[in-house]
């Protein structure tokens, strides 16, 4: 199993969103003479990303076993295996679950997350994230990133402190940058089974995290 860059991961997050933001729609898409994604369309591809870290999200911290290796992703719709290494507080590979500081969670080249859509089509998921584990209750704060390839569509994300805690359904808290196609959407988790979408810092979206459902937001009656 290949060593991939722990501590350096976390960081890093930031900086790298801040490099991803900075690029435009070539960087992200595979052809120039795709069609124009609407506002909707990104955010209906980046709630694909929020319904894959639902499912992944607790495995940083909770995987069945509590072992290294691969394990497959659950969740209606999922195929595929990640990759689980624990590692100590200052990033050796010499861990277990009980003295792990840090869980290490990548899928291995050429073998991506797939993701199959109620209506059949599908999205395939290459990603290398990093959580910081805190005990009492035992929480993982995920940093990283990683990208989604959707039919001729390609996107890139960055996760910033998505904060899961063990027996939680859904991530507490955190966000997940996306960029695609010229757009860019903020995910923001709140710890129940929704999370809110907002594109290009304007319009915003809501994601039911069970049902995978998109449906515009309105601010709720005071």
């Amino acid at each position: 199993m290949k060593l991939h860059r722990m501590i350096l991961l976390a960081m890093a997050a930031v900086a790298v969103f801040a490099l991803l933001a900075g690029c435009d729609s070539d960087t992200v898409a595979p052809h120039d003479n795709l069609p124009a994604l609407t506002a909707e369309d990104a955010a209906n591809q980046s709630a694909i990303v929020a319904l894959t870290y639902k499912q992944i999200g607790p495995m940083a911290i909770q995987n069945p076993a509590k072992t290294a290796g691969a394990h497959p992703i659950a969740g209606a719709g999922f195929s595929g295996e990640v990759w689980i290494d624990w590692l100590t507080a200052e990033g050796g590979e010499d861990a277990t679950w009980n003295t792990a500081g840090w869980v290490h969670v990548f899928t291995e080249a050429d073998s991506p997350v797939v993701y199959t859509t109620p209506l059949g089509g599908t999205t395939e998921f290459n990603l290398d994230v990093a959580a910081d584990i805190a005990r009492d209750p035992t929480t993982g704060v995920i940093s990283g990133s990683g990208s989604m390839v959707s039919g001729e569509y390609t996107l890139s994300y960055t996760i910033l402190n998505l904060e899961v805690v063990e027996g939680a359904d859904y991530p507490a808290t955190g966000i997940i940058e996306v960029v695609t196609q010229g757009h860019t959407v903020s995910i923001v988790f709140d710890g129940d089974n929704t999370a809110l979408l907002t594109v290009n810092m304007t319009d915003v979206w809501e994601v039911n995290l069970d049902t995978g459902a998109v449906t515009p937001w309105e601010v709720p009656p005071v």
